[in-house]
């Protein structure tokens, strides 16, 4: 059996490969069970995220990026129903 070649470096035999839309990973499997765990919390907070969205909460205030944006000089101003 020969090693896949992905760019560079040849892929190990015991190696993980995950490949999907965006691109394609190799991942040593000694450490293939820690990235999927980390790769299933940040799927389940993206989905809580949206679900937030949808409720219409804002971005900014799920990331807490209000006092970063304030700290830049940067605030935020909402428009009234009628959009003025």
């Amino acid at each position: 059996m020969k090693p896949v070649v992905v760019v560079d470096p040849p892929r190990a035999d015991p190696d993980v490969v995950v490949a999907d839309k965006d691109g394609v990973v190799c991942i040593p499997r000694p450490d293939a069970a820690e990235v999927a765990a980390n790769g299933r919390r940040r799927a389940d907070r993206e989905d809580l995220a949206r679900q937030a969205f949808a409720r219409g909460e804002l971005s900014l205030d799920w990331y807490d990026m209000r006092p970063a944006l304030e700290g830049l000089g940067i605030s935020y101003i909402q428009a009234d129903q009628e959009g003025s």
